[in-house]
C-alpha cells in the first residue's frame, strides 16, 4: 500500500467507532450434554402467545415446562398471562409427589409472567434459585426453546393433516406433549420421560391418527330408545395419563372424554369436514353448555363450550376491527333486512337454558327479560298484599323461598313469554301445623277432549283465559312465616307474615281450587259430579262451558258475546289474560270451518 502513513498504532487498539458500528453477537456455544440434576430438580419453563384464535376454553397462551434430567414435558392452558404462576406451583407439587425430588432450579426468561413478586416470594420461600436469561438472548434457555418449537411444530402438521379447524390448537398441542412423553428421542434414548417419573412403562397401542373421524356411544342415560347410539366425532386427544380418548362433538360443539369409540381408519388419511363459524367472546344463543374444568398436566386440555375461529391478529392490531372482504362482484341486499324464518326462532328457544336460581338468571344472556318477570311477579304478590312484613317472630318456623323460572312456548316451540315464580319450600310444612287437607282435582284429558267434540259438533265459541298468580287469591287460615325473596329484601331483621297463599305451599292447589269454585258459584256456574274440574252453568238463558286445569280455562258457549260477559265478571276477583286458543294444556288444537282438529307433539 503507498500513499498512506499509518504512526502511533498498538497491538492493543480500541475503537470506540468501531464497536457502535460493526459489534455484533457473541457465538452461543454447545452446552455438554451430560446431565448432573436427578428428575425434578431442574425445570426448564417457556410461554407461547398471543394466540390469533381462543381455543375451545377461551385460551390464548400455553405454558410448556420441560424437565432437565428427563426431558419430559406438562403443558398448561392460560387465558391470562398472570394466570402462569399458579401453574408453576402446580407443577413442582406434582414433580415433588412423582419423583421425591425437590426442585433446586427454573430456568426461564425475564418476562413478567415469570419475574415478578409472587413467584420471587415463592422460590425464596422454597429455595429454589431462578434462573434467568439475558433480555432477547433466548438461545441462552435452548433446551426450552427447541423443545417449544418442536411442540409447535408437531402440532401444526396435525392441523393442517386433517384440516382439523384452528380453534382446537389446544387438542393438538397437548397431542403433541402426549406422545413426545411416551417416545423415546435423543435424550431418552433408552427409556421414555413417562416411564422415569411415572415408574411405568407407556403402552401406544391405542394411539390413533389425530383428526381421524369415528362414533362415540351415547350412554343410555343420555338418549331415548330409538334414538342413535353413536354420536359422529373427531379424535383430538386423549385424557390425562389414561388411555382414554378426547373427542370433539361437532353438534354440541365441545370435547368430550370417552372409552367407548369406534375410528373410521379405513379412511384416516382423508381430511375432515366441519363447519367453522367466526365469534366473539360471548357464547352464541344456540350453544348448550357444558360445565369447564380446570386444564390438567400432561397436556390435557378441560371440556370447552366456546366455539369458534377467530383471524389471527398481530399484538399491534389487537384492537382493529375486521372489515369484511367482498370475494365476488354480485351486490347482496341488506342483510339485516331480512326475517329469520320461523325454524330458527324455534331453535333458538330451545336452545335458551332456564336459569335455576336468582344468581343464575341474572347472570344469563336473557338477564334483562328474567328481571321483567321477576318484576311483574312481586308487583303482583304486593298488588294481592300476600304477606306483611313483621319482625322475627319469637316462636314459629321461617321458612324459605327461591325463584324458579319457566319459558312459555308456542305451538311451534318459539317463545310466548318469560315466567318467573316466586315459590316457597313447603317441604318443610309438618302436617296438622302447618297445614290440614291438600288435594285439588284438575280436568281429565278425557273431558277435554269430550268438550272439544261438542264444540265442534255445536259450532260453540271458544276463548282460552289464563289466570294470573291464581294461587295467590286463596286467604290463608294457618300462621305461616317466610324469609324475604332474594333481590327484594328490605330490612334484614323482617321476615314475611303470609296472609294469601304462596305457590310451593302444600294447602296452596285447594284454595286456589276452593276460590275458584266460589266465585264461579256467584255466577251460577257449578262444577259437574263426574269431573269438579268442568263447570257448567247458564247466563242470559245461554249454556256456558269451562274447564279448568289449574289456572289454565278454557270457556264454551253459543254466544261468544256471553263468553264476554264471563270474562268480565271474573276480572272482577282475578287478573287475568285471554289467550289466542292454539294450545291447551299439551292439546295444539287447529280451529277451522271443517272442524276442530287436535294434535299433539311429545
Amino acid at each position: 500500500m503507498e500513499g498512506l502513513v499509518i504512526s502511533g498504532a498498538t497491538e492493543d487498539f480500541y475503537c470506540t467507532s468501531c464497536q457502535e458500528g460493526k459489534l455484533s453477537k457473541k457465538p452461543y456455544h454447545a452446552v455438554e450434554q451430560k446431565r448432573k440434576y436427578l428428575p425434578g430438580e431442574m425445570s426448564h419453563v417457556d410461554l407461547s402467545g398471543k394466540m390469533g384464535t381462543k381455543s375451545l376454553g377461551g385460551s390464548l397462551y400455553f405454558m410448556l415446562i420441560k424437565d432437565d434430567s428427563t426431558g419430559f414435558r406438562m403443558v398448561y392452558f392460560l387465558k391470562e398471562k398472570s394466570l402462569a404462576g399458579n401453574s408453576i406451583k402446580e407443577y413442582i407439587s406434582f414433580m415433588k409427589t412423582q419423583t421425591g425430588n425437590k426442585m433446586k432450579i427454573v430456568k426461564s426468561d425475564c418476562g413478567t409472567e415469570f419475574v415478578n413478586t409472587e413467584l420471587k416470594s415463592y422460590f425464596s420461600k422454597k429455595g429454589i434459585v431462578h434462573e434467568t436469561t439475558v433480555p432477547y438472548c433466548p438461545q441462552s434457555n435452548g433446551s426450552i426453546e427447541r423443545e417449544m418449537r418442536t411442540i409447535k411444530d408437531t402440532a401444526r402438521a396435525m392441523l393442517q393433516h386433517k384440516n382439523v379447524p384452528e380453534f382446537l390448537w389446544a387438542e393438538a398441542v397437548a397431542t403433541s406433549v402426549y406422545i413426545h412423553n411416551r417416545t423415546l428421542n435423543k435424550q431418552s434414548s433408552e427409556v421414555t420421560a413417562l416411564e422415569v417419573i411415572m415408574k411405568k412403562k407407556p403402552n401406544l397401542s391405542h394411539l390413533r391418527v389425530f383428526g381421524t373421524e369415528g362414533f362415540y356411544h351415547v350412554p343410555d342415560q343420555k338418549r331415548h330408545t330409538w334414538t342413535p347410539k353413536g354420536r359422529k366425532c373427531i379424535l383430538v386427544g386423549y385424557d390425562g395419563m389414561s388411555s382414554n380418548y378426547k373427542v370433539y362433538d361437532p353438534e354440541l360443539r365441545c370435547t368430550i372424554v370417552v372409552r367407548n369409540v369406534s375410528f373410521n381408519e379405513l379412511h384416516s388419511q382423508e381430511r375432515v369436514k366441519l363447519e367453522v363459524s367466526r365469534h366473539d367472546d360471548s357464547k352464541p344463543e344456540n350453544e348448550i353448555d357444558t360445565e369447564p374444568e380446570d386444564e390438567n398436566i400432561d397436556g390435557v386440555g378441560h371440556i370447552e363450550n366456546l366455539h369458534g375461529n377467530q383471524p389471527e391478529l398481530e399484538d399491534n392490531d389487537e384492537g382493529a376491527e375486521l372489515q369484511p372482504v367482498r370475494r365476488h362482484p354480485m351486490v347482496l341486499r341488506d342483510r339485516s333486512t331480512l326475517n329469520k324464518p320461523a325454524w330458527y326462532h324455534a331453535l333458538s328457544a330451545e336452545a335458551i337454558i332456564e336459569p335455576y336460581g336468582y344468581k343464575e338468571a341474572l347472570e344469563s344472556p336473557q338477564a334483562d327479560k328474567w328481571k321483567v318477570a321477576m318484576d311483574d311477579e312481586m308487583n303482583s304478590l304486593i298488588e294481592n298484599k300476600t304477606w306483611n312484613l313483621v319482625k322475627y317472630p319469637s316462636k314459629g318456623k321461617i321458612l324459605d323461598c327461591r325463584w324458579t323460572f319457566k319459558l312459555k312456548k308456542n305451538p311451534d316451540h318459539s317463545i310466548a313469554r318469560y315466567k318467573a315464580r316466586l315459590v316457597i319450600k313447603g317441604f318443610r310444612q309438618q302436617h296438622g301445623i302447618d297445614y290440614d287437607e291438600t288435594f285439588a282435582s284438575v280436568c281429565r284429558y278425557e273431558s277435554i277432549r269430550l268438550l272439544i267434540a261438542i264444540a265442534a259438533v255445536k259450532n260453540l265459541a271458544m276463548i282460552q283465559c289464563d289466570i294470573k298468580t291464581a294461587f295467590l287469591y286463596g286467604d290463608l287460615n294457618e300462621t305461616i312465616y317466610m324469609r324475604q325473596p332474594e333481590g327484594y329484601e328490605k330490612g334484614k331483621d323482617l321476615v314475611c307474615h303470609l296472609r294469601k297463599s304462596l305457590y310451593g305451599l302444600k294447602q296452596a292447589p285447594r284454595i286456589w281450587n276452593e276460590r275458584l269454585t266460589e266465585v264461579l258459584g256467584k255466577l251460577n256456574i257449578k262444577p259437574t259430579s263426574s269431573d269438579p274440574s268442568v263447570y257448567i252453568g247458564r247466563l242470559n238463558n245461554t249454556l256456558v262451558y269451562i274447564v279448568v286445569y289449574v289456572d289454565d280455562m278454557l270457556l264454551m258457549s253459543e254466544s261468544k258475546h256471553t263468553i264476554q260477559q264471563v270474562i268480565e265478571k271474573l276480572k272482577i276477583y282475578f287478573q287475568l289474560s285471554v289467550c289466542q286458543l292454539r294450545s291447551f294444556v299439551g292439546f295444539e288444537l287447529d280451529v277451522c270451518p271443517e272442524g276442530i282438529f287436535l294434535s299433539q307433539k311429545g
